[in-house]
């Protein structure tokens, strides 16, 4: 059985440690359990520190449930890695060890699929899309996700490291998107020119012909967020939705709103989104 206790944890799965950051719930009534992903980058790859957990501000503070941190073994397992993308090892993904343990904790904890709540940016939310598949009317929430990763900058030498790895992931999502278990929210940054890229494979690969462009479009059980916010002093790859968005983001799946009324309200949280980071860019330049 899962047991975990409050803070960092250590969960041994097939000989693999699972790093997870657990945060108790605020309301005991709630049943919904968030589950988010780290993500990768540089610090991974200069091994500055392990396990690194993103969003924990979150996870202690801003949930009313129970929440889960993952992070990727891939930075542990295999030193010089910037992005992982939870592939794992040649036997199995971690997408499938991290299902294994969900499924497990889940029925121990007598919380429903449909409770299960998973967020991440980039790889992590690569990651979210992944997991979630596993789990009926699950929602993941993704924000600038790798949809094809062989379109990425550090794909070549992910693979140079992994090379016992079976690197077929953009084959993985292509059958995820079109699938319809789980519901799935992906916002991308298209003033971001990696991302662009990722966003216009994700139309290619879901059939969309509309032009790549500011708003909000659905297809089954998908829902895709555009925004173009151009940043000089942040990485424009790192402009995602505030923790404030995650609300009425989730609410799509149970608010059936007239298109018009969603494209006004998308439309709306693009300005507050801009509003933030540019404020956020003003506050970096005076500091200088």
């Amino acid at each position: 059985m899962v047991v975990l206790k409050e803070g960092v944890n250590f969960v041994q799965i097939e000989n693999i440690e699972l790093p997870i950051f657990y945060s108790p719930a605020k309301n005991k009534n709630s049943r919904v359990l968030w589950i988010l992903f780290s993500a990768g980058g540089p610090r991974r790859k200069n091994n500055l520190a392990y396990p690194t957990f993103d969003r924990v501000s979150w996870a202690k503070g801003k949930f009313q449930g129970e929440c889960l941190i993952f992070e990727d073994p891939s930075y542990y397992y295999n030193k010089g890695i910037q992005d992982g993308w939870y592939l794992g090892t040649g036997e199995k993904t971690y997408y499938q060890l991290i299902a294994q343990l969900l499924t497990e904790y889940i029925q121990n904890q007598n919380i429903n699929s449909s409770n299960l709540r998973f967020f991440g940016s980039s790889t992590g939310g690569t990651a979210a899309i992944c997991v979630s598949s596993y789990f009926l009317n699950s929602i993941s929430i993704a924000s600038n996700p790798q949809i094809d990763i062989s379109l990425w900058s550090t794909y070549k030498s992910t693979c140079s490291i992994l090379q016992n790895t079976d690197l077929q992931l953009p084959f993985f999502i292509k059958s995820i998107i079109n699938n319809t278990k789980s519901k799935i929210f992906i916002s991308f940054n298209i003033g971001s020119d990696s991302d662009r890229i990722q966003a216009q494979q994700l139309f290619s690969y879901m059939g969309i012909t509309d032009i790549l462009q500011d708003g909000i479009f659905q297809r089954n059980n998908i829902y895709i967020w555009l925004y173009s916010i151009f940043t000089e002093k942040n990485n424009p790859h790192n402009v995602f939705p505030t923790f404030g968005m995650l609300l009425p983001i989730e609410q799509v799946f149970f608010n059936e709103l007239p298109n018009e009324v969603m494209r006004k309200n998308f439309s709306y949280y693009s300005e507050l989104l801009k509003d933030y980071y540019e404020l956020n860019e003003q506050i970096i330049a005076n500091k200088k």
